[in-house]
């Protein structure tokens, strides 16, 4: 079986929080997101081609050195089967497992679930869930896939994460829309510092980020609102709890 992949890190010490992982970015992506910073990589025909066989031998000479793996992408969600090897190598080799997803796709993550497939599961709540959703991810899919994501994956499993984009769909001002849509399914919620040096919108190219006191006022509302730990991700690389 062959896999679509733009790369693999060997060790990661910050897409797994608490444990050191192995992490593969799954090529092709269904959203168009305005902000994305990976946009060279979602395409279908992006990155390179690689035998699954190569990537379970990683994950097995890795085990004795990581603690986990972690799926991201992309969207690897859309690599259902060889997603799910992966992951089944990983349980095999004693470690816990990540999935990054833009939940569009809760039957794949309902399979994962139920075979026991997945630790913890990451998903982006990328705008309120309603037109703007569409307008910030650039095509046509249902948001309400994404709550449904959310249900399945389960508050036990899951952290959701907004990026906060100056003058768009996910503007500070919009931020309580998006805590009043998740705060029912997430007990962890980041904030995430928007890198405006290279996304997909050209418009967005090159504005000013939203300040570090502004990201703690919303981290602070989301923890005053029902969820209960809250965070924000700096582009420098800083982490903060509110």
């Amino acid at each position: 079986m062959d896999v679509r992949l733009s790369g693999y890190e060997n060790i990661s010490t910050i897409d797994y929080l608490g444990k050191l992982s192995t992490v593969f970015f799954f090529s092709g992506c269904n959203y168009r997101c305005r902000f994305c910073y990976n946009h060279m990589e979602i395409y279908e025909n992006s990155g390179s081609i690689v035998e699954l066989s190569k990537i379970l031998d990683i994950i097995e000479e890795n085990s004795i050195v990581v603690d986990a793996v972690v799926c991201t992408g992309g969207e690897p969600c859309l690599q259902r089967e060889a997603l799910m090897k992966v992951l089944e190598k990983s349980k095999e080799c004693g470690l816990s497992t990540m999935v990054d997803t833009n939940g569009s796709r809760p039957e794949v993550l309902m399979e994962l679930v139920e075979c026991g497939l997945v630790d913890r599961v990451a998903i982006d709540a990328k705008a309120p869930f309603n037109w703007r959703w569409r307008e910030m991810v650039g095509v046509n899919e249902d948001p309400r896939n994404v709550l449904e994501s959310m249900r399945i994956v389960g508050e036990d499993r899951l952290e959701v994460r907004t990026t906060v984009v100056p003058d768009s769909q996910a503007s500070p001002h919009l931020v309580p829309k998006i805590v009043e849509a998740i705060k029912c399914y997430t007990n962890v919620y980041f904030l995430q510092q928007f890198d405006s040096s290279n996304p997909l919108d050209e418009k967005l190219r090159g504005i000013e980020t939203v300040d570090r006191d502004t990201l703690i006022a919303l981290a602070n509302y989301a923890s005053l609102n029902g969820i209960e730990t809250v965070g924000v991700k700096l582009l420098s690389g800083e982490l903060i709890y509110v």
